[in-house]
C-alpha cells in the first residue's frame, strides 16, 4: 500500500508491487489499482493513525540482517534465469513423415548453452515422460509420434540441478513455430477431446455461437437432474442454433461437418454423437447442398 498526499487530495495505491527496486522499475510485471479522495477517507492519519482499522491488522517488523541465504533458493533463481534466456530463443518444430507415423524435430534458430552441471530437457507437451537430453550448440531434439494429434507447437523446457544434497528444477513451456503440419491435425485433437455426448454438444453450441456472435445456451450438465438427450434440441437451442448457421453462416457447418466426419470415422467416434444426430445432420447438409445449388 503506498499513500501520497498533496494539499489537495490522497492518491492511494493498492497491488502486489513491493518496495523493491524489482517491484518498482526492473522489469518486473506488477498488478495496482490507484485510487484518488480526500484525506479524510483516504489519508495517512486515516490509514494508521492511533484508531485506524486498517492500523491495527499490521504488525511492526524489525530486520535482523546478515542471514546466510539459502543455496538451493539462490540456485532457484538462477535456475529461473536461465529459463527466461532458454525460453527466449526462436523454436522451430519441423514435422515429416515416418514409417511409424510422424517425426517431429524441434531445434533452435541458435547455439543454447548450460552449466556443466545443470540438465536440460526437451519434450513435447503431448508426449508425457518422452524427453530428449541437450548439453551444448543449438538444440535439435527429434520425436517419434504415432497419432497425428500428438503433433504439438508447444514444447516443454525443463532445467535441473543437485544443490547442496537437493533437486532444483525450473521449467517452461513456449510455442514453437510449426513446419509441416499434416491436413487434419486440428480435426483430430478436436475428435480426441470431445470424446462424450455433452461435449460434442457443448462444443457445437460454441461453434455455432462464435459464427453467429451470440451468446451460447447454457447446457445442464450432470447433477442437473437432467439427462444429455439429443432429443431436447428444441429445449436447449440446437436446432435453432443450427438453422441460424444454414441461413446466416454456412461456413460453420463446415467446419462442423469437418468434426462430425472424423467422429464418424471410429467406433468410438460414433458413440459421441446424441442419439438422432445421424438423421438431423444429414437433413441439414442436403439443405446446405440444395441452397448452393440454388445460389
Amino acid at each position: 500500500v503506498y499513500v501520497a498526499e498533496t494539499r489537495a487530495s490522497v492518491r492511494l495505491v493498492i497491488g502486489s508491487s513491493n518496495a523493491t527496486s524489482a517491484g518498482i522499475d526492473d522489469g518486473n510485471v506488477e498488478f495496482l489499482i490507484e485510487l484518488e479522495g480526500h484525506r479524510k477517507e483516504f489519508g495517512i492519519d486515516r490509514l494508521l493513525g492511533t484508531d485506524a482499522e486498517f492500523g491495527s491488522l499490521l504488525n511492526d517488523y524489525t530486520p535482523t540482517g546478515g542471514s546466510e541465504t539459502d543455496p538451493a533458493d539462490d540456485a532457484g533463481r538462477q535456475l529461473e534465469n536461465l529459463v527466461r534466456v532458454v525460453a527466449s530463443r526462436r523454436y522451430l518444430s519441423t514435422v515429416g513423415s515416418h514409417e511409424d507415423g510422424w517425426i517431429q524435430r524441434v531445434s533452435t534458430d541458435g547455439p543454447v548453452d548450460v552449466p556443466d552441471d545443470v540438465r536440460l530437457t526437451v519434450g513435447l507437451l503431448t508426449l508425457t515422460g518422452t524427453v530428449t537430453e541437450h548439453t551444448t550448440g543449438r538444440i535439435d531434439a527429434p520425436f517419434t509420434i504415432s497419432a497425428t494429434a500428438d503433433i504439438t507447437p508447444f514444447v516443454c523446457l525443463r532445467l535441473e540441478q543437485q544443490v547442496a544434497g537437493q533437486r532444483i528444477e525450473r521449467s517452461t513451456v513456449v510455442r514453437s513455430e510449426l513446419q509441416g503440419d499434416p491436413d487434419g491435425r486440428l480435426d483430430e485433437v478436436l475428435a480426441r477431446q470431445v470424446d462424450t455426448p455433452e461435449k460434442f454438444l457443448q462444443f457445437l453450441m460454441l461453434l455455432l455461437a462464435l459464427g453467429d456472435g451470440r451468446p451460447a445456451p447454457m447446457l445442464e450438465g450432470p447433477g442437473s437432474g437432467q439427462p444429455w438427450l439429443f432429443g431436447q434440441i428444441g429445449r436447449h437451442g440446437v436446432l435453432e442454433s443450427l438453422l441460424r448457421a444454414l441461413a446466416e453462416q454456412p461456413r460453420v457447418i463446415d467446419d462442423l461437418d469437418r468434426l462430425v466426419t472424423r467422429l464418424r470415422s471410429t467406433e468410438s467416434g460414433v458413440a459421441v454423437l446424441p442419439p438422432g444426430f445421424d438423421a438431423l445432420w444429414t437433413a441439414v447438409l442436403d439443405a446446405k447442398a440444395q441452397m448452393e445449388i440454388g445460389r
